[in-house]
């Protein structure tokens, strides 16, 4: 949109206008003509045409006389044959799935911070501590618990609520 400045009342105004809305001060008609021109300098895109041109040829040209880049040999790493590796790789699993699992059984799985956890050799569930916030939003306090890592596998925490503190005394000194 085109704006001018009155030479009366000096406010902005469109350069269309007849008459200034401020002072009511009368213009003579401006020809369609003037307000549509453009300016006669080259448009933006043809610059940038020819530049995104330029890179292109450029492109091209290097591509022609480079050559190609020798590849290093580098020897894929073996696969984990090592019993030790598997039982590593096994134990993260366990881990990973376990974790899942107790976070599916809290009330705020976001805010479950855990400590002390193992998997014990050869198991598929996880031992540790575990604290998060309850129902009313405070934090319970670190709690035993021991989780499942297949899915329908249970979890159980020392809190009280599923099994009773003797228990699961008895289930923690025989599993973990």
């Amino acid at each position: 949109m085109a704006i001018k400045k009155c030479p009366d009342c000096a406010e902005i105004i469109q350069a269309d206008a007849r008459i200034c809305r401020f002072c009511r001060r009368e213009f003579p008609p401006v020809p369609a003509a003037t307000l549509s021109q453009r300016p006669t300098s080259t448009p933006t895109w043809k610059v940038l045409l020819l530049i995104f041109g330029v890179l292109i040829a450029y492109s091209v040209i290097k591509s022609r006389f480079e050559q190609p880049a020798a590849e290093p040999d580098v020897k894929p790493k073996p696969v984990a044959s090592d019993e030790r590796d598997r039982e590593v790789s096994n134990e993260a699993k366990v881990r990973l799935l376990a974790e899942r699992q107790l976070k599916a059984s809290l009330r705020d799985p976001g805010s479950m911070e855990t400590r002390n956890t193992r998997v014990p050799p050869g198991a598929a569930f996880l031992c540790g501590e575990v604290n998060a916030r309850n129902g009313f939003g405070g934090k319970t306090g670190y709690h035993r618990f021991i989780a499942g890592a297949l899915s329908g596998m249970p979890v159980a925490i020392d809190d009280g609520s599923a099994l009773s503190p003797k228990d699961f005394e008895a289930l923690w000194q025989k599993a973990c």
